[in-house]
C-alpha cells in the first residue's frame, strides 16, 4: 500500500513555488533518506542547492 504526500516548494520570500504530489510506498514511508531522495526527484532543481525540509 502507498501513501500520497504533497510537497511545497517556498522560495526566500516564503511563497509557494511549486506543489507536487508524490506516491510513497508505506513500508518506507519512515525513511527520512527514502523520502529526501524522493523529494529531489519530484523537485530536479534542488539537486545542486541546499535545502530544508520539514513537515506538518
Amino acid at each position: 500500500m502507498s501513501m500520497t504526500v504533497k510537497a511545497y516548494l517556498i522560495g526566500k520570500d516564503d511563497c509557494n513555488k511549486e506543489i507536487r504530489r508524490f506516491a510513497v510506498d508505506q513500508d518506507v514511508s519512515t525513511s527520512f533518506e527514502y523520502l529526501k531522495r524522493k523529494v529531489l526527484d519530484v523537485f530536479v532543481g534542488l539537486r545542486t542547492a541546499p535545502f530544508q525540509m520539514s513537515y506538518k
